[in-house]
């Protein structure tokens, strides 16, 4: 395993880590809306992983992407998605063996976290994705801002480690991102604040 996860790691870095040091693409932040439940709820139950933070982008190097890579190939491998009930909306920073969506963010976030990461650079994005005929069914990612642009950490991803800058094209809708005020927000297409400039 760990054999396969060094391979799958140098592979990556040979492909996800932008050529130049131009800064790539990365989600802006519109107006403020109320969180989801669930997100209420989970900081209610954790209010110290709540807290504001200044807002930061981290300077890529091979190091940092190696961590990247690791924490999400990591827990998309150790995790198995399990679909909560429907009516049901609860986060879990430490599940370990199972969890939905939210659950495989907010675990890479606090992994991430723990190896250096600052807080304020993770940021947790709720999209609708294409695949998803019901509107109701939402989709969360993790989203890690470097100074090379945002970087998404997905449990759809493939297992080849590579990961992908932020595209708000490749969803049908970008619902909302939490910010590293701890506040929400709906995403703007116009450059009104990046979540690493708030």
């Amino acid at each position: 395993m760990i054999t396969v996860l060094v391979g799958v790691i140098l592979i990556a870095l040979a492909t996800a880590m932008p050529a130049t040091a131009q800064e790539g693409p990365r989600i802006r932040l519109g107006k403020e809306v109320k969180p989801l439940d669930g997100a209420i709820l989970f900081c209610k139950r954790n209010s110290a992983s709540c807290e504001p933070h200044e807002a930061e982008r981290v300077s890529m190097s091979s190091a940092r992407m190696v961590e990247l890579v690791f924490v999400n190939l990591i827990v998309n491998a150790q995790m198995e998605y399990h679909e909560e009930p429907n009516g049901r909306d609860d986060w879990d920073e430490k599940a370990s063996f199972s969890g939905d969506c939210e659950d495989f963010g907010l675990v890479k976030k606090r992994f991430l976290i723990s190896l250096g990461w600052p807080p304020g650079s993770l940021h947790i994005v709720i999209v609708k994705r294409k695949a998803d005929d019901d509107d109701k069914v939402r989709h969360a990612i993790l989203i890690a801002s470097t100074d090379q642009g945002d970087y998404v950490l997905d449990l759809l991803d493939k297992k080849d480690g590579v990961l992908r800058l932020w595209n708000p094209n490749e969803f049908n809708k970008v619902i909302m991102v939490w910010g590293a005020d701890a506040k929400w927000y709906a995403p703007s297409e116009e450059p009104v604040v990046s979540v690493a400039t708030q």
